[in-house]
């Protein structure tokens, strides 16, 4: 059995990242990425792929300290995100 499932129903995960305290996803069915809590499964946030200028299509994620760097293939660029709950 699984320590937690995650309370976000994911429709198509196009790329994952973990810390000790999160877990980010990147969800292309949903257009949207999901930070949850690394410990419950718990979403804390989430951000819309188009409320970035010029969308969003993650292709691979990564999250170090406060950031979480997204690589975005439809403008061939990386876009570094701070990462705040509240």
């Amino acid at each position: 059995a699984p320590l937690w499932e995650g309370a976000v129903p994911l429709q198509k995960v196009a790329a994952l990242a973990a810390s000790r305290d999160y877990v980010a996803v990147a969800d292309s069915g949903a257009q949207t990425l999901f930070l949850l809590d690394a410990a419950t499964g718990k979403p804390l946030a989430q951000l819309s792929y188009a409320a970035l200028p010029g969308g969003l299509a993650p292709t691979a994620l990564a999250l170090r300290g406060p950031w979480l760097v997204v690589a975005d293939e439809s403008a061939h660029r990386l876009v570094r995100l701070r990462v705040q709950v509240k």
